[in-house]
């Protein structure tokens, strides 16, 4: 089910007009901001660690921030919703700052791995929402996400489609992304250990979210990140933090960086910024081609009789694990008519899986079953064909009325 959250941090109010240099840049005024997105905006409370290091700016820069959040959100659930609308029509914004689900809007695995989807949708829902928030004479930033720890070739897919429709739209891109990368490789050179990460390799540590707090900072204003200061007093706002062993909701951020760790990180943030105010603040950059869906071989007839028995083999399907592996003991004669499942994980994290399914269904040389009871409540549709001496197939896994 599709839960909205808004949370509204209010801070520094200031009297003083608002005033904007050409490049659209805010100055020392007050500025109020509508955050849009999931847990990669609200992990770490995201908008107040940018109101603390705009506040810690010279002079300050004094920012109230709404956040309208939900765990693995999309901008078309949002959308749905009618949460953004509502929130453009009570209160007045300078900004509103659009953060995608991380694959452009649902998650897509190929082998395992996390794969962009095509941006579409993506396209669809930026336009929609930047349409109401002109309406409500508010400005659109679109929150450019990074890639996960596993699938950095994502991020071309991911730069091409933020930079493809923010500069259609006239939108200004925040390159979280671009300055993510960069961060990583400065880390690395140093040899410190400051991950961006949290184990999962996709959700930002803390770390993570100060360089997208640094980057919005100084998307906002223009001004070098440089010299900020990396230890905050920022409160957590989702308890979803807590699956991660961190403190969760209402406990403090641990975010104590020293110098080591704020110099690359702000370094990369500060290139990156540069690098793309030479372009209008728009990266050039190739589309890259959809993933490719595995497909089935070419395989030759059989009888049931010459596939009955136990076959193994290896599942590249759930994202996660080292290793699936795969057990199917099949039963029949000239047509198969049962098959026990069996699926065992590693790392064993998740008790492995074991069903019979008594429905086999044949399509000339193909044959396929489903097991509506996968996985993460997915059904799995299993498709393969017999080589002669090995059964090829693919597995998928779909949820809902997909």
């Amino acid at each position: 089910m599709y839960r909205a959250v808004l949370l509204a941090l209010f801070f520094l109010l200031a009297g003083c007009a608002a005033d904007r240099d050409r490049a659209g840049n805010i100055s020392a005024a007050e500025r109020r901001i509508l955050f849009v997105g999931n847990s990669y905006t609200s992990f770490h409370n995201l908008p107040e660690m940018v109101r603390a290091l705009a506040a810690a700016m010279v002079p300050p820069v004094y920012i109230q921030a709404d956040m309208i959040t939900a765990g693995g959100a999309s901008l078309a659930d949002h959308r749905a919703a009618g949460t953004v609308s509502q929130a453009l029509h009570r209160q007045s914004y300078d900004y509103m700052i659009l953060q995608e689900q991380s694959c452009l809007g649902s998650t897509l695995h190929i082998n395992g791995r996390r794969r962009i989807r095509e941006p579409d949708r993506f396209f669809a829902n930026v336009r929609h929402l930047d349409g109401q928030a002109q309406q409500a004479g508010t400005r659109t930033m679109l929150f450019l996400t990074w890639a996960s720890e596993y699938t950095p070739a994502n991020q071309a897919t991911l730069t091409w489609a933020y930079m493809e429709i923010g500069r259609e739209l006239g939108c200004r891109v925040i390159p979280v992304g671009i300055a993510w990368q960069r961060a990583r490789n400065y880390l690395d050179q140093t040899g410190r250990h400051c991950p961006l990460y949290l184990p999962d390799g996709a959700h930002p540590a803390p770390a993570g979210t100060y360089l997208a707090a640094c980057m919005v900072v100084t998307a906002l204003t223009g001004r070098t990140p440089l010299g900020l200061p990396g230890a905050l007093s920022v409160r957590q706002v989702d308890p979803e933090v807590s699956a991660f062993g961190l403190p969760g909701a209402g406990s403090e951020v641990p975010l104590q960086l020293g110098e080591p760790e704020t110099a690359p990180i702000q370094r990369a943030v500060w290139e990156t910024y540069q690098e793309l105010a030479q372009t209008s603040g728009y990266a050039t950059v190739k589309p890259v081609p959809p993933p490719a869906v595995p497909s089935l071989p070419n395989g030759i007839p059989w009888h049931g009789r010459e596939l009955r028995g136990v076959w193994t083999g290896e599942l590249l399907l759930f994202p996660g694990f080292d290793h699936t592996r795969l057990t199917l003991i099949l039963f029949g004669d000239n047509d198969l008519t049962a098959v026990e499942l069996q699926l065992a994980f590693d790392p064993p994290v998740q008790a492995g899986i074991r069903h019979r399914l008594n429905e086999i269904r044949r399509h000339g040389d193909e044959l396929s079953f489903t097991d509506p009871a996968g996985p993460a409540d997915t059904r799995i549709i299993y498709r393969g064909v017999f080589t002669g001496q090995t059964l090829r197939g693919t597995a998928e896994a779909r949820k809902g009325d997909d």
